[in-house]
């Protein structure tokens, strides 16, 4: 049984990559401004985040409880966000995949998300 949520999980992972690879692979041959868009709302995600937490260590000290909660507050801003701007809401959701991953304690992951969210991020930079 064990090994049944072991697959599981792993497949939940891949499609978690597959899901961030195909936005990131459309980002690189898309406009400046859908790039601008889409790191605008990763860095705003990342401003709510950081604001909240000041660092990583900070979150992963939250009871699991409080990490949900907080996955859930950013994926409401997100879907509020994405209302008026999807490019922005698709930064949301993006940066909220790096958040599950550091929740998952897979640092291996978090870390390849959070290097491409940084070059996202720096294309709306001024």
């Amino acid at each position: 049984m064990f090994g049944f949520l072991k697959k599981r999980a792993e497949r939940a992972r891949q499609e978690t990559i597959d899901q961030f690879n195909s936005a990131i692979e459309k980002l690189k041959i898309a406009d400046e401004s859908v790039n601008f868009s889409v790191g605008h709302g990763i860095n705003m995600a990342s401003s709510f985040f950081f604001k909240k937490f000041e660092d990583v260590s900070n979150f992963q000290l939250l009871p699991k409880a409080e990490k949900i909660n907080f996955v859930q507050d950013l994926a409401t801003t997100g879907d509020e966000v994405r209302k008026k701007d999807q490019l922005m809401g698709l930064g949301f959701s993006l940066f909220k995949m790096w958040i599950v991953a550091i929740m998952q304690e897979d640092m291996e992951l978090a870390k390849y998300f959070s290097e491409n969210l940084s070059n996202i991020s720096k294309s709306c930079d001024i």
